[in-house]
């Protein structure tokens, strides 16, 4: 019986050993899977990393090729402004020399009792009209805003044309 058991014990340590053995191989040639299955996903997350970076790459040269054609815009339109205001300046100086000489024209007729068309601190606003007798009663202006109900008339007094200024 000790024979016997030997026997056994000698068996299930060789059993033993094959099946650790099948293990070994079954996990080297699995192994050996596992390192190119590692390799693909490296190169997949790599190429993936890559794919990103060019995103990126291309979305911040995007905005910044906006940014530049926005700046551009906005350095043309200030160029602009500042020629319309040159213009507008040039403008107002024509307007004030055109004034000046309507004004030495008018005080260099024989009816040296007329007032000037204008002054130069007045500048165009106002222009009073010399056939104006200015003691009637003129308004300022004549309001003539839409109203709901009472109608007003919107008709400047005779002889008041140069004095009152229709207001809508």
């Amino acid at each position: 019986m000790a024979e016997k058991r030997q026997f056994k014990i000698v068996v299930l340590k060789i059993i033993g050993a094959l099946f650790v053995i099948s293990l070994l191989v079954i996990w080297c040639f699995n192994l050996k899977n596992l390192w190119l299955a590692n390799d693909y996903r490296e190169g997949a997350a790599e190429t993936a990393k890559s794919q990103e970076w060019t995103d990126l790459r291309n979305s911040l040269s995007g905005t910044l090729n906006g940014i530049a054609d926005q700046l551009k815009i906005l350095e043309k339109n200030r160029n602009i402004e500042q020629e319309a205001v040159k213009n507008n300046l040039a403008g107002e100086q024509l307007l004030a020399d055109l004034l000046q000489k309507t004004n030495k024209l008018t005080s260099s007729t024989t009816e040296s009792n007329l007032p000037p068309l204008a002054s130069s601190s007045d500048g165009i606003k106002s222009a009073s009209s010399p056939l104006i007798n200015k003691k009637q009663n003129c308004p300022a202006y004549i309001d003539c805003m839409p109203t709901i109900g009472i109608s007003r008339p919107c008709q400047i007094p005779v002889g008041c044309e140069g004095v009152t200024v229709i207001a809508y």
